[in-house]
């Protein structure tokens, strides 16, 4: 089964959740003697800690799917014309008696869905549909008493929108732009010479702890991610030449890129860095089913470092990306210019994305069994809750 997490914020601060998209059609509806705990841990390793929310169907539902994860941990969508079916509403009854949480996913106001709303708990609303729906519904919503979620919000124009509606928690890649398009920073000179150096063949640490040590925010945050429980560090390190030899080279020029891109475009975000490291790593995966590109995973999976720049206008992009000491092939499927560099980032957007037809076609282009992507997914998602560095 095909699936991919997308989050769900409280505003723009802290995450509320991972919503869990999927191929419906490939679902099988769970038996009930059967042994569940694979996909209870499958969404473990997709969510974290986080809670989920998943829309299901109505087949789904009856089947009291919802049921295999505690109400604690899961947000019960349920798509609003499902509701109309009388075994529906009563498996939503039973399943708010139980202390679930249920959100109306796509919810449009009229006399004739007024009456599901007692049904729900949260309101989620489609952005992509017109304001004047948008705004019918929110106010119905609200006069309600209903938290309302914006769902497909793109933008920040969209966000400030969604706020003044009165929508408490926002979800799509909005939190990957930068506030204005067109205006991405130039990159700092430190971190320029921090890469050029940690490219080279054998770089010399004292010269990339001199390139970092100008920048006292750098250090900082070298600091504060050394001494963090994950590297669990028995005595605290206050020295930056320390910390890099205690991180590594590999790991160092990891988190350098992270802090590069998020420089120029400015996004402190902490998903839009979780972003950019699990499409790195989703990246490396596929190239390594790739028989062209298996040789250069560790180029595309940079290249998936990077790829929070894509959501910035290109012209922009284009600019900031001649400061990083990138190979044209990294450069150009970035700038989405054609070549398997370019179809391993769009395949890996397109999953993110849930474009499943999209992401299916290029797997087809290139011979790849997208049967087998959902468990490469699930290993990157796990890293990346692992890794440290975010």
């Amino acid at each position: 089964m095909l699936l991919a997490r997308q989050p769900v914020f409280h505003g723009n601060s802290g995450l509320l959740a991972y919503e869990l998209v999927y191929d419906a059609e490939s679902v099988s509806i769970p038996a009930e003697d059967a042994d569940n705990s694979q996909i209870i841990a499958d969404v473990e390793s997709l969510v974290g800690s986080a809670r989920v929310l998943i829309s299901f169907t109505k087949e789904l539902l009856l089947a009291g799917a919802p049921k295999l994860l505690p109400a604690e941990k899961l947000l019960v969508g349920v798509k609003t014309q499902l509701l109309s079916d009388e075994d529906v509403l009563g498996a939503v009854r039973e399943l708010r008696g139980a202390g679930y949480t249920v959100v109306l996913d796509g919810f449009e106001y009229s006399p004739e869905t007024e009456k599901f709303l007692d049904l729900g708990d949260i309101v989620k609303i489609d952005f992509r549909t017109s304001p004047i729906t948008i705004e019918q519904t929110a106010s119905a919503c609200k006069n309600a008493g209903k938290t309302l979620l914006a769902g497909g919000v793109e933008t920040f124009g969209e966000l400030e929108y969604s706020e003044r509606l009165g929508c408490t928690y926002a979800q799509g890649f909005f939190f990957a732009k930068p506030a204005e398009e067109e205006t991405l920073q130039p990159l700092p000179a430190n971190i320029i010479r921090a890469m050029q150096l940690m490219s080279q063949p054998e770089p010399e640490l004292s010269d990339i702890v001199e390139a970092l040590s100008q920048d006292a925010a750098i250090c900082g945050e070298i600091l504060k991610l050394i001494n963090s429980v994950y590297f669990g560090v028995a005595n605290k390190v206050s020295s930056i030449s320390q910390a890099i030899v205690i991180l590594g080279l590999d790991y160092l020029r990891e988190w350098v890129c992270l802090m590069g891109i998020r420089k120029i475009t400015q996004n402190n975000n902490s998903e839009a860095l979780r972003l950019s490291l699990l499409n790195a790593k989703f990246c490396g995966k596929l190239a390594g089913m790739i028989p062209s590109a298996a040789e250069q995973r560790e180029s595309f999976y940079l290249m998936g470092l990077m790829s929070m720049g894509v959501f910035s206008g290109k012209k922009s992009f284009a600019k900031a990306l001649s400061q990083f000491p990138l190979s044209d092939d990294i450069k150009n499927g970035l700038l989405r210019r054609g070549g398997v560099y370019s179809d391993v980032l769009d395949m890996v957007l397109l999953y993110g994305k849930a474009d499943w037809q999209g992401f299916c076609s290029l797997c087809e282009k290139y011979g790849l069994d997208a049967g087998e992507t959902p468990r490469l997914y699930l290993e990157c998602t796990s890293e990346v809750e692992k890794s440290g560095i975010i």
